[in-house]
């Protein structure tokens, strides 16, 4: 997992509705989209599962990585589309540059087998130009069996380090830590630059729902 420090601008309201009521919102990022008769590929081509009967950690990564924009796959640039169901995730998916992915509406992401209150969910860190639509997709964290005394860092979506970034219409809660933390560092690492978050009902979450860390 990335580091952070610990400098957090929270805003713990249980709906966070994006950021243009209160400030002028970013563009919605733009992704470049591949060319050719099918430009979507469903996340079951790569193994994962919509009955939750077994990990897809391990697909949806495959999934991901297939898909990103500079993936010297033929699928590169292409839609990802998670079909409706429940998928039992345990690690840390990575989402990539030139990433468009779609929750099909009916999306329940199961993350309560977390290892730890040091893993997160759904991790974009140092990469650009991506767009996570939603749906009302459910991500459900661990904190139910996460330790209690220490603070942890468990996030449902963690934006780090990265830019040009959209994510919305999801529901998130009970992770360890927080919901969705956007984050970066002022020197070293680079702030986390052009995010736009809309219509995200987050909550149940030890810390808070959302966290703007280091920016």
């Amino acid at each position: 997992a990335a580091a952070m420090t610990r400098r957090s601008h929270a805003l713990s309201r249980r709906n966070v509705l994006g950021l243009a009521a209160a400030w002028t919102a970013p563009t919605w990022p733009a992704v470049a989209a591949a060319t050719g008769a099918d430009t979507f590929i469903s996340a079951l081509d790569f193994g994962a599962d919509p009955q939750g009967q077994k990990d897809s950690t391990q697909a949806l990564n495959a999934a991901l990585d297939n898909t990103k924009g500079n993936s010297k796959s033929a699928n590169a640039g292409r839609e990802l589309r998670i079909p409706k169901g429940t998928y039992i995730v345990s690690g840390t998916v990575k989402v990539g540059s030139g990433q468009r992915l779609v929750f099909e509406p009916g999306v329940r992401i199961d993350a309560t087998r977390l290892p730890n209150e040091e893993t997160h969910l759904f991790v974009a860190a140092s990469q650009n130009d991506i767009v996570m639509t939603g749906n009302g997709a459910e991500l459900i964290g661990s904190r139910a069996t996460a330790r209690k005394d220490i603070e942890g860092s468990q996030t449902g979506i963690l934006i780090y380090g990265s830019s040009n970034v959209g994510v919305r219409d999801f529901r998130i809660h009970d992770f360890a830590t927080d919901g969705l933390c956007v984050g970066g560092e002022s020197s070293g690492d680079k702030p986390a630059r052009n995010v736009r978050i809309e219509n995200c009902d987050i909550g149940g979450c030890r810390r808070n729902a959302l966290s703007i860390v280091g920016c």
